[in-house]
Protein backbone atom coordinates (compact mmCIF):
# COMPACT_ATOMS: atom_id res chain seq x y z
CA UNK A 1 0.00 0.00 0.00
CA UNK A 2 1.22 3.26 -0.96
CA UNK A 3 0.87 6.05 1.65
CA UNK A 4 1.53 8.86 -0.68
CA UNK A 5 -1.29 10.41 -2.71
CA UNK A 6 -1.55 11.11 -6.35
CA UNK A 7 -3.61 13.15 -7.55
CA UNK A 8 -3.13 13.29 -10.96
CA UNK A 9 -3.84 9.32 -11.04
CA UNK A 10 -6.35 8.09 -13.20
CA UNK A 11 -9.58 7.17 -11.59
CA UNK A 12 -9.99 3.82 -13.58
CA UNK A 13 -5.87 3.02 -12.19
CA UNK A 14 -7.21 4.12 -8.44
CA UNK A 15 -9.86 1.98 -9.04
CA UNK A 16 -8.28 -0.86 -9.55
CA UNK A 17 -5.81 -0.42 -6.74
CA UNK A 18 -8.00 0.51 -4.09
CA UNK A 19 -9.89 -2.72 -4.95
CA UNK A 20 -7.06 -4.52 -4.69
CA UNK A 21 -6.36 -3.11 -1.39
CA UNK A 22 -9.85 -3.90 -0.28
CA UNK A 23 -8.65 -7.85 -1.50
CA UNK A 24 -5.72 -7.06 1.10
CA UNK A 25 -7.32 -5.96 3.83
CA UNK A 26 -10.05 -8.65 3.10
CA UNK A 27 -7.47 -11.25 3.33
CA UNK A 28 -6.10 -9.76 6.59
CA UNK A 29 -9.29 -9.59 8.21
CA UNK A 30 -10.46 -13.65 7.19
CA UNK A 31 -7.25 -13.85 9.50
CA UNK A 32 -8.86 -12.38 12.55
CA UNK A 33 -12.20 -13.81 12.18
CA UNK A 34 -10.32 -17.53 11.62
CA UNK A 35 -8.54 -16.36 14.94
CA UNK A 36 -11.79 -15.34 16.74
CA UNK A 37 -13.52 -18.38 15.75
CA UNK A 38 -10.15 -20.55 16.82
CA UNK A 39 -10.58 -18.78 20.73
CA UNK A 40 -7.17 -16.47 19.80
CA UNK A 41 -8.96 -12.99 20.52
CA UNK A 42 -6.13 -11.28 21.60
CA UNK A 43 -4.23 -12.64 18.79
CA UNK A 44 -6.70 -10.87 16.54
CA UNK A 45 -6.84 -8.02 18.68
CA UNK A 46 -2.59 -7.70 18.05
CA UNK A 47 -3.55 -8.57 14.15
CA UNK A 48 -6.03 -5.49 14.00
CA UNK A 49 -3.62 -3.13 15.84
CA UNK A 50 -1.19 -4.12 13.04
CA UNK A 51 -3.61 -3.33 10.33
CA UNK A 52 -4.97 -0.19 12.28
CA UNK A 53 -2.91 2.32 9.81
CA UNK A 54 -3.46 0.78 6.63
CA UNK A 55 -7.39 1.06 6.70
CA UNK A 56 -7.62 4.11 8.06
CA UNK A 57 -5.30 6.09 5.64
CA UNK A 58 -6.95 3.74 2.74
CA UNK A 59 -10.11 5.28 3.93
CA UNK A 60 -8.87 8.57 4.16
CA UNK A 61 -7.11 8.21 0.59
CA UNK A 62 -10.82 6.79 -0.89
CA UNK A 63 -12.18 10.05 0.60
CA UNK A 64 -10.11 12.65 -0.73
CA UNK A 65 -9.69 11.36 -3.72
CA UNK A 66 -12.77 9.42 -4.84
CA UNK A 67 -14.92 12.74 -3.23
CA UNK A 68 -13.02 15.13 -4.69
CA UNK A 69 -13.37 13.66 -8.19
CA UNK A 70 -16.91 12.93 -7.60
CA UNK A 71 -18.17 16.49 -6.12
CA UNK A 72 -16.47 17.82 -8.34
CA UNK A 73 -17.97 16.22 -11.77
CA UNK A 74 -20.99 14.84 -10.46
CA UNK A 75 -22.29 16.81 -7.55
CA UNK A 76 -25.87 16.71 -8.07
CA UNK A 77 -25.64 12.60 -8.25
CA UNK A 78 -23.19 12.70 -5.43
CA UNK A 79 -25.62 11.84 -2.32
CA UNK A 80 -25.20 7.92 -2.26
CA UNK A 81 -21.74 7.70 -2.17
CA UNK A 82 -21.57 10.75 0.33
CA UNK A 83 -23.71 8.51 2.71
CA UNK A 84 -21.32 5.59 1.82
CA UNK A 85 -18.23 7.64 2.58
CA UNK A 86 -20.05 9.09 5.97
CA UNK A 87 -19.34 5.17 7.08
CA UNK A 88 -16.11 5.57 7.17
CA UNK A 89 -16.44 7.10 10.63
CA UNK A 90 -17.55 3.82 12.09
CA UNK A 91 -14.41 2.06 11.19
CA UNK A 92 -12.48 4.94 12.01
CA UNK A 93 -14.59 4.97 15.71
CA UNK A 94 -13.82 1.20 15.88
CA UNK A 95 -10.22 1.31 15.36
CA UNK A 96 -9.27 4.17 17.79
CA UNK A 97 -11.90 4.31 20.36
CA UNK A 98 -12.89 0.18 20.83
CA UNK A 99 -10.25 -1.74 19.68
CA UNK A 100 -7.78 -0.02 22.50
CA UNK A 101 -10.69 -0.86 24.83
CA UNK A 102 -10.69 -5.08 23.64
CA UNK A 103 -7.99 -6.24 25.69
CA UNK A 104 -9.28 -5.27 29.08
CA UNK A 105 -12.92 -6.92 28.19
CA UNK A 106 -14.52 -10.72 28.75
CA UNK A 107 -13.09 -12.52 25.29
CA UNK A 108 -16.53 -12.97 24.37
CA UNK A 109 -17.29 -9.62 24.32
CA UNK A 110 -14.25 -8.39 22.65
CA UNK A 111 -14.95 -11.75 19.99
CA UNK A 112 -18.55 -10.04 19.17
CA UNK A 113 -16.77 -6.50 18.58
CA UNK A 114 -14.12 -7.59 16.27
CA UNK A 115 -16.75 -10.05 14.32
CA UNK A 116 -19.12 -7.27 14.19
CA UNK A 117 -16.36 -4.92 12.79
CA UNK A 118 -15.67 -7.20 10.74
CA UNK A 119 -18.57 -7.51 9.00
CA UNK A 120 -18.95 -3.36 8.93
CA UNK A 121 -15.72 -3.69 7.26
CA UNK A 122 -17.32 -6.00 4.68
CA UNK A 123 -20.69 -3.94 3.97
CA UNK A 124 -18.79 -1.03 3.57
CA UNK A 125 -16.31 -2.38 0.98
CA UNK A 126 -19.40 -3.92 -0.86
CA UNK A 127 -21.26 -0.16 -1.01
CA UNK A 128 -17.82 1.10 -2.62
CA UNK A 129 -17.48 -1.12 -4.82
CA UNK A 130 -20.89 -1.45 -5.73
CA UNK A 131 -21.93 3.06 -5.55
CA UNK A 132 -18.64 4.93 -4.90
CA UNK A 133 -16.31 3.61 -7.73
CA UNK A 134 -18.74 3.23 -10.60
CA UNK A 135 -19.81 7.01 -9.46
CA UNK A 136 -16.19 7.76 -9.87
CA UNK A 137 -15.55 6.17 -12.88
CA UNK A 138 -18.43 8.30 -14.89
CA UNK A 139 -17.04 11.22 -12.87
CA UNK A 140 -13.81 10.51 -14.74
CA UNK A 141 -15.67 10.01 -18.18
CA UNK A 142 -17.42 13.66 -17.95
CA UNK A 143 -14.11 15.33 -17.01
CA UNK A 144 -12.21 13.39 -19.72
CA UNK A 145 -14.76 14.29 -22.25
CA UNK A 146 -15.08 18.16 -20.95
CA UNK A 147 -10.99 17.71 -21.46
CA UNK A 148 -11.49 16.60 -25.12
CA UNK A 149 -13.85 19.79 -25.80
CA UNK A 150 -11.67 22.41 -24.76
Amino acid sequence: MSYAFDYEEPAPKMIKRLGSEHDLLESELEEVERLCKEGKVRIAISLLNAIQVPILRHAVEEEAKLMRLIMKETPSESQKSVEVMRRHRKISDFLRLDLPRLTGMKEKEAKRSIMEFVKLFREQRMEEEAVVFPQTLKAHKKASRQKQNT
